[in-house]
């Protein structure tokens, strides 16, 4: 289980399905940009890495063995954006051919599985991995199945990053919601991650 992290992000499903629902996003939103602002400011992470975030954005950390940073965007806009730095824990197998990590990757076991990666700054990978969750589908015994769910959110693609370094790994992960349960690439927030937040992971000097 996911601990500290788990109660915040679905605190942040639980709040984010009416809202996306009035939204109307669709998977076309991949077509619109950056759904925020596009000046950016500097968050520091446990005084050890900083990464860019829109400059709208307010910080939220909630403290504990492994700190999260929870991001909240200007009313009418939204984020689902989270940030977990832990400490590495057990044995992660390299690949001898290629230098990297195993996949898939798993810091956490609540994440999705990381099963790609792409190169960052220094010379460093990040490895990701999505999830897509039908709430049609998240019935329970006294509910009716499939639930009456607004068809432009009723899938959800959790999106998951991670940077590791020799002693921590640093977790991103952030939400969509759509009308299709296909991943073809990075949507919203995942999208945001994908080309700002995470490539701007850098270590304080």
């Amino acid at each position: 289980m996911r601990g500290l992290l788990q109660a915040p992000f679905i605190l942040s499903v639980l709040l984010l399905v009416p809202v996306v629902a009035q939204r109307g996003t669709t998977s076309k939103s991949l077509d619109k940009g950056l759904p925020h602002s596009s000046k950016f400011k500097s968050v520091q992470l446990e005084g050890q890495y900083t990464i860019q975030v829109p400059e709208d954005f307010a910080v939220k950390r909630i403290g504990g063995a492994s700190p999260s940073y929870a991001f909240v965007a200007p009313s009418p806009q939204y984020t689902t954006v989270q940030v977990v730095v832990m400490r590495r824990a057990g044995i992660m197998l390299m690949d001898e051919k290629t230098g990297r990590f195993r996949m898939p990757v798993q810091c956490d076991g609540a994440l999705p599985p990381l099963t790609d990666y792409f190169r960052i700054s220094g010379n460093r990978e990040a490895y990701y991995g999505w999830r897509v969750t039908d709430y049609a589908y998240e019935c329970t015994m006294n509910s009716p199945c499939p639930l009456p769910t607004p068809p432009e959110s009723r899938y959800m693609t959790e999106y998951a990053f991670a940077v590791l370094d020799e002693q921590y790994c640093v977790e991103f992960t952030a939400m969509h919601f759509g009308s299709s349960g296909k991943v073809t690439g990075f949507e919203g927030d995942g999208k945001l991650l994908r080309d700002v937040i995470v490539p701007s992971l850098s270590l304080r000097h």
